[in-house]
């Protein structure tokens, strides 16, 4: 499995990946929504997809529903 973080607080990503990693499952993180959108776009374009996607719900520059919103559309 492949799952990409999106938290502001990279201490909770580096965290997270460190759990995730420790289960088994391969795991990014990004600290913004936008940079989600740009990771997910330039994995797609190298054909690789994530399963799973953690997206934090208060973040400053666009919150968890607006990005969950936009990676939908995608």
């Amino acid at each position: 499995m492949k799952a990409l973080i999106v938290d502001d607080d990279v201490s909770v990503c580096e965290h997270t990946q460190m759990i995730l990693r420790e289960i088994g499952i391969e795991a990014d993180w990004v600290n913004s929504g936008r940079q989600a959108l740009r990771q997910v776009a330039y994995t797609c374009q190298k054909n690789e997809f994530y399963d799973v996607i953690f997206v934090d719900f208060k973040m400053p520059d666009m919150n968890g529903i607006e990005t969950t919103r936009k990676l939908r559309h995608m």
